[in-house]
């Protein structure tokens, strides 16, 4: 049989670790207290690590989304035009630049962009040999066409 692991806390270390639980500013060093009480309490290592401490997030889609299809279908119809028809001045789509078209990735850090994208299966794609993007003419009258293709 597998021994427990015994953890010994003075009541001043378990107030320091239920401050830092419920106040640090950090969410990883939030996620190890509350990690370390929960071991003090007397629940096994192996426990806590298979069962979690925080419940995962969803990404943070704007509120007309509904799902990650949505959102991931307006990423790509931004990202198969050129970045020039939103007033950005280059050829190609940079990570900061998407943050800069789109309303809902604008609260974003570079790295969270990134992460959401992967988790939305977008990906930077290299060596193009066709252009996915209208020319600037066809996007003013693709309005004019949405009706006879579906």
């Amino acid at each position: 049989m597998v021994q427990s692991y015994k953890l010994v806390l003075t009541t001043e270390q378990l107030g320091e670790l239920e401050w830092a639980r419920d106040h640090h500013s950090k969410p990883y060093v939030r996620e190890r207290a509350a990690a370390i009480l929960k071991v003090a309490e007397g629940q096994s290592i192996r426990q806590v690590a298979l069962n979690g401490l925080l419940k995962r997030r969803e990404p943070a889609f704007s509120p007309q989304h509904t799902g990650a299809e949505e959102a991931a279908a307006e990423l790509q119809e931004v990202i198969r035009r050129s970045p020039r028809l939103y007033g950005l001045k280059r050829s190609r789509w940079w990570l900061d630049g998407l943050r800069q078209v789109v309303n809902w990735l604008r609260g974003l850090s570079l790295a969270g962009a990134h992460k959401l994208l992967r988790r939305l299966g977008i990906r930077y794609k290299r060596g193009r040999r066709y252009v996915h993007s209208p020319t600037q003419s066809m996007t003013r009258r693709w309005p004019s066409f949405k009706p006879f293709v579906s």
